[in-house]
């Protein structure tokens, strides 16, 4: 039988492909539970520790910069083992939607994908557009995705304008659910030291270091919403 990811009405079938705009390796054929938490006390901005919920072993870090003058907000995803940078994913300034792009590649000037929250939607709603190339997008390319249809589609929950807290993610606009991130701001230690907490589950074949740049994207356009 098909295990729960979502909901009882959003059951996870089978994955008729892999989605992977990092790397086919960080697709798994099972659900994937990974748990997210902001570094305390970090001096170089935002960093995430992304670690497998049931084993417990960190998966991957995320470094930023406590001081950025590019203003793109640049933030490294690497391997825990080996310290790798595999993506950066970078904040598009100017853009007339708020959009993050994920780049990768030897020289990581690969555009692989762009998450984008979408324009007068009833509920908070993001697009997540995965390149293909080859030749890829660089970081000196426009951002035109009006001839593109979403690779995912993240959503908040049923009321309009709340904080989304928990997100449902979807493969295309009508496909089925493959995801799921929720901030947990019930623990003691997220209260009291003010220390974000997402849970995210992955479905099979999906790409889980994207997902978790999507998270660290959402929460960042979630931080600047906030501040305007």
């Amino acid at each position: 039988s098909a295990m729960v990811l979502c909901s009882a009405k959003h059951k996870v079938g089978a994955a008729e492909r892999q989605i992977a705009a990092i790397g086919p390796e960080h697709c798994r054929t099972q659900i994937s539970e990974i748990a997210m938490k902001e570094k305390l006390f970090s001096w170089s901005g935002d960093d995430f520790a992304a670690r497998d919920y049931k084993y417990s072993h960190t998966l991957f870090k995320i470094e930023g910069k406590a001081i950025d003058l590019s203003m793109s907000g640049e933030k490294k995803l690497k391997e825990a083992m080996s310290g790798k940078t595999i993506a950066v994913l970078q904040h598009k300034l100017f853009a007339v939607n708020k959009t993050w792009h994920v780049y990768a590649g030897r020289g990581m000037d690969e555009r692989r994908a762009s998450i984008i929250k979408r324009a007068w939607a009833w509920t908070a709603t993001y697009d997540v557009f995965i390149y293909h190339g080859i030749p890829y997008l660089t970081k000196e390319d426009g951002t035109d995705t009006s001839a593109l249809k979403p690779s995912l589609v993240v959503k908040a929950g049923m009321w309009p304008f709340s904080h989304p807290k928990q997100l449902r993610v979807f493969r295309g606009e009508d496909g089925e659910c493959v995801g799921k991130m929720k901030k947990d701001s019930k623990s003691l230690r997220s209260m009291v030291l003010d220390d974000d907490v997402y849970k995210l589950k992955v479905g099979p074949n999906i790409d889980t270091a994207l997902m978790v740049l999507v998270a660290v994207a959402i929460d960042e356009m979630r931080d600047s919403e906030w501040e305007d």
